[in-house]
Protein backbone atom coordinates (compact mmCIF):
# COMPACT_ATOMS: atom_id res chain seq x y z
CA UNK A 1 0.00 0.00 0.00
CA UNK A 2 1.37 3.40 -0.97
CA UNK A 3 1.22 6.28 1.48
CA UNK A 4 1.07 9.89 0.40
CA UNK A 5 3.92 12.13 1.54
CA UNK A 6 4.34 15.90 1.24
CA UNK A 7 6.76 15.23 -1.63
CA UNK A 8 4.06 13.56 -3.74
CA UNK A 9 2.49 16.91 -4.55
CA UNK A 10 4.98 19.40 -5.98
CA UNK A 11 5.07 22.83 -4.39
CA UNK A 12 4.07 25.66 -6.66
CA UNK A 13 4.01 29.43 -6.37
CA UNK A 14 1.45 31.57 -8.12
CA UNK A 15 2.68 35.15 -8.41
CA UNK A 16 0.75 37.78 -10.37
CA UNK A 17 -1.18 35.01 -12.13
CA UNK A 18 1.90 33.06 -13.31
CA UNK A 19 2.50 29.57 -11.89
CA UNK A 20 6.04 28.49 -11.04
CA UNK A 21 7.27 25.01 -10.06
CA UNK A 22 9.30 25.51 -6.90
CA UNK A 23 12.44 23.55 -6.04
CA UNK A 24 13.17 25.32 -2.74
CA UNK A 25 11.22 27.59 -0.36
CA UNK A 26 12.58 29.52 2.64
CA UNK A 27 10.31 31.58 4.89
CA UNK A 28 11.91 34.25 7.08
CA UNK A 29 9.88 35.72 9.92
CA UNK A 30 10.95 38.95 11.60
CA UNK A 31 11.81 37.85 15.14
CA UNK A 32 12.68 41.28 16.52
CA UNK A 33 9.22 42.78 16.18
CA UNK A 34 7.86 43.12 19.73
CA UNK A 35 5.42 45.56 21.28
CA UNK A 36 5.05 46.84 24.83
CA UNK A 37 1.79 45.59 26.40
CA UNK A 38 2.38 46.85 29.95
CA UNK A 39 -0.70 48.41 31.54
CA UNK A 40 -0.52 51.95 32.90
CA UNK A 41 -0.99 50.82 36.53
CA UNK A 42 2.32 48.93 36.73
CA UNK A 43 3.88 49.12 40.19
CA UNK A 44 7.29 50.69 40.78
CA UNK A 45 10.24 48.33 40.15
CA UNK A 46 8.12 45.83 38.17
CA UNK A 47 9.13 44.61 34.73
CA UNK A 48 7.26 45.72 31.66
CA UNK A 49 5.61 43.07 29.48
CA UNK A 50 6.17 42.52 25.78
CA UNK A 51 4.75 40.25 23.11
CA UNK A 52 5.48 39.56 19.48
CA UNK A 53 3.82 42.04 17.19
CA UNK A 54 0.60 40.74 15.62
CA UNK A 55 0.72 40.10 11.87
CA UNK A 56 -1.39 43.11 11.04
CA UNK A 57 1.45 44.84 9.24
CA UNK A 58 3.38 48.01 9.74
CA UNK A 59 2.69 51.43 8.26
CA UNK A 60 4.09 50.20 4.92
CA UNK A 61 1.79 47.14 4.90
CA UNK A 62 4.62 44.68 5.51
CA UNK A 63 3.99 41.67 7.76
CA UNK A 64 7.67 41.00 8.47
CA UNK A 65 7.52 37.79 6.43
CA UNK A 66 9.88 37.26 3.50
CA UNK A 67 9.67 34.22 1.25
CA UNK A 68 12.63 33.17 -0.91
CA UNK A 69 12.16 30.51 -3.56
CA UNK A 70 13.95 28.85 -6.47
CA UNK A 71 11.67 28.27 -9.43
CA UNK A 72 11.13 26.93 -12.93
CA UNK A 73 8.55 28.69 -15.06
CA UNK A 74 7.58 30.20 -18.40
CA UNK A 75 8.22 33.74 -17.16
CA UNK A 76 10.45 35.46 -14.64
CA UNK A 77 9.71 37.37 -11.43
CA UNK A 78 10.50 41.07 -11.90
CA UNK A 79 12.11 42.97 -9.01
CA UNK A 80 9.83 45.70 -7.63
CA UNK A 81 6.69 44.05 -8.99
CA UNK A 82 3.67 43.46 -6.75
CA UNK A 83 0.76 41.10 -7.04
CA UNK A 84 -1.22 38.23 -5.58
CA UNK A 85 0.91 35.51 -4.01
CA UNK A 86 0.13 31.89 -3.18
CA UNK A 87 2.44 29.07 -2.05
CA UNK A 88 0.88 25.60 -2.09
CA UNK A 89 -0.02 24.70 1.49
CA UNK A 90 1.47 27.86 3.06
CA UNK A 91 -0.04 31.12 1.83
CA UNK A 92 -3.19 31.67 -0.14
CA UNK A 93 -4.37 34.95 -1.58
CA UNK A 94 -1.69 37.12 0.03
CA UNK A 95 -0.19 40.15 -1.68
CA UNK A 96 3.58 40.34 -2.09
CA UNK A 97 6.26 42.64 -3.51
CA UNK A 98 9.41 41.22 -5.08
CA UNK A 99 12.51 42.61 -3.34
CA UNK A 100 15.13 40.54 -5.23
CA UNK A 101 15.17 38.36 -8.32
CA UNK A 102 17.82 36.42 -10.26
CA UNK A 103 17.56 34.46 -13.48
CA UNK A 104 20.03 31.57 -13.57
CA UNK A 105 19.19 30.15 -17.01
CA UNK A 106 16.69 30.32 -19.85
CA UNK A 107 16.35 27.18 -21.96
CA UNK A 108 13.59 26.41 -24.44
CA UNK A 109 11.36 29.15 -23.02
CA UNK A 110 11.77 27.84 -19.45
CA UNK A 111 13.21 30.21 -16.88
CA UNK A 112 15.21 28.93 -13.92
CA UNK A 113 15.62 31.56 -11.25
CA UNK A 114 15.22 32.65 -7.68
CA UNK A 115 13.23 35.42 -6.04
CA UNK A 116 12.56 36.96 -2.65
CA UNK A 117 9.19 38.57 -1.93
CA UNK A 118 7.84 40.50 1.06
CA UNK A 119 4.37 39.37 2.09
CA UNK A 120 2.01 42.27 2.71
CA UNK A 121 -1.33 42.73 4.42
Amino acid sequence: MAYATPHDTPTSVVYKGSTFSVTSVTINYSEDAVIDVTHLGIAKDNYFKTQKAPLKGGPDGSTGIEVSFDYLGKSSVAPGSSGSFTVTGLFSGATATCSASNINAVMNDIYRGSATVRVEV
